[in-house]
């Protein structure tokens, strides 16, 4: 889980916007729905981390432990696949916005 959180470094570049371009607001929805999926992302790999610090592994453990952290993998997955829907359409707001331009 360690390794998931460079998805909080890459959801900060969409936070701040240090490019013009990216500063448009008809692609602030996009980069708000990236902050919201991988901060979801970055709090369930913390879950991860902290229940197998819990977990006493001399004794058989919980099913409903067991069980949940294929649920927020699944979950983790999820956001990636929104996360590229969402820089999908930013780069389609995008294109659209330089094919209007090139047009004038």
């Amino acid at each position: 889980m360690w390794h998931t959180f460079n998805c909080h470094n890459f959801a900060e570049t969409f936070r701040h916007c240090v490019y013009e371009e990216m500063r448009d607001p008809a692609l602030t929805e996009c980069w708000a729905n990236i902050s919201f999926v991988y901060d979801d992302t970055h709090t369930r790999a913390w879950s991860i981390i902290h229940l197998e610090h819990s977990i006493d592994y001399s004794k058989r453990p919980e099913w409903g432990i067991c069980e949940i952290v294929p649920l927020i993998i699944e979950k983790m997955k999820q956001n990636d696949i929104e996360m590229l829907a969402e820089i999908r359409r930013a780069l389609k707001i995008l294109h659209q916005k330089h094919d209007d331009q090139s047009a004038i």
